[in-house]
């Protein structure tokens, strides 16, 4: 049965710039193989050594994985859209002093985007509860995805307007009568 693990990983800190291809051979001797890794973050720094935190599930198989390992980064080709696309992350969490609560990054989040075709974020940076209102060239993606679709692994599309789906844990009951 697969399970949750979280680990802290100190590393020595290496000298020039700490590219993605650094980070994951840094961290791939340090981790285990038998257990995927599914987030990473880089929490400290200190006497040369770079702290990350990873979460992992021990007891998967990393062949079932669609995108491949998280140390797997697959440099994106260049794309000629016609589109001005931007990426906007806030650091979220403790010590976060904007982002993350009540959708408190939104306003310069609209900034941003009125200087750009589409903007893409996650949802710490917009969303609370009931309070919403971004521009309409904000995109939001689950953050594994933003990971994903910043490392090459996936892809975005901007969503069709006008199109809407529908989601049921279970069937209506034949006896459910809807009137107009």
């Amino acid at each position: 049965m697969p399970t949750i693990e979280h680990d802290i990983i100190d590393v020595p800190k290496p000298q020039g710039s700490l590219t993605w291809p650094t980070v994951t051979d840094l961290m791939a001797p340090h981790y285990p193989s038998e257990t995927v890794p599914v987030r990473l973050a880089l929490t400290g720094q200190a006497d040369g050594q770079l702290t990350f935190e990873v979460t992992g599930i021990r007891g998967a198989d990393p062949a079932a994985q669609k995108w491949g390992p998280l140390w797997d980064f697959r440099p994106r080709r260049p794309e000629r859209t016609g589109r001005f696309v931007v990426v906007h992350v806030v650091p979220t969490g403790i010590r976060a002093e904007i982002g993350g609560f009540a959708g408190d990054a939104t306003p310069a989040t609209n900034l941003l985007a009125g200087t750009c075709d589409y903007l893409l974020t996650h949802p710490n940076v917009v969303t609370a509860s009931d309070l919403y209102w971004c521009r309409e060239n904000v995109l939001y993606l689950e953050g594994n995805l933003l990971s994903r679709f910043l490392l090459g692994q996936t892809t975005c599309a901007p969503p069709r307007h006008g199109a809407s789906a529908c989601s049921s844990t279970s069937p209506t009951p034949p006896s459910t009568s809807t009137t107009s």
